[in-house]
């Protein structure tokens, strides 16, 4: 009667102590992660292309929200670029889905510095897919979006990288830019999409 009774309770605890070990496995590769997205900010920051050439896959692609597409050798020559010189690359509200060998780390992010001298200071969303192989993580695929940009004198307008249009009431409304009867234009355009620092402004 007692072995019977040590079998049902160890066949009771058992699912429970693989749950807690599942759980305790997942919050490790949670926190990995997510030091390794501030690890990239960091490689940005300092211009370390060979840092970076770890985290990211041999296939990465960087996809613009204009549609532009980035390979890993465009991304790490871009890095190298002496002319973008962010002063600050911070993540926050950062989430981490994991799946089987593989995860997407989403979040927003705030970027500070200038380009050709010229000062930006923009946040957006980013979507980082990451896969699991050869016994370390690799960001494969990542996109960023746009969604706040103060307007500064003065800022960064890199040359060939901007389209002009008028600004009709619609557009207006749609990018929060209402103004009186006969205000200026809208650029849109993207710089550097592996510094995430895309531009909008008006005049």
């Amino acid at each position: 009667m007692k072995a019977l009774f040590w079998v049902l309770l160890f066949s009771l605890l058992t699912p429970l102590d693989w749950a807690q070990r599942q759980s305790s496995s997942s919050s490790a590769q949670e926190s990995k992660l997510i030091a390794l997205e501030n690890a990239w900010n960091q490689a940005q920051l300092h211009h370390d292309a060979k840092a970076l050439d770890t985290l990211v896959g041999d296939r990465f692609v960087y996809t613009d929200y204009d549609g532009t597409v980035v390979n890993k050798a465009r991304f790490l020559a871009d890095i190298r670029d002496p002319e973008f010189r962010a002063s600050l690359i911070a993540n926050e509200e950062v989430k981490v889905d994991l799946y089987p060998n593989a995860a997407v780390v989403t979040g927003t992010y705030h970027t500070r510095g200038t380009y050709k001298s010229k000062p930006f200071d923009h946040y957006g969303r980013f979507t980082d897919t990451w896969i699991y192989q050869n016994d370390q993580w690799q960001c494969v695929a990542s996109h960023t979006t746009l969604t706040h940009k103060r307007l500064l004198r003065n800022s960064a307008v890199p040359p060939g990288l901007g389209s002009f249009l008028p600004l009709s009431p619609a557009l207006k409304r749609w990018a929060k830019l209402d103004r009186p009867s006969g205000a200026g234009f809208l650029c849109l355009f993207s710089h550097r999409s592996n510094h995430r620092v895309s531009f909008v402004t008006a005049s």
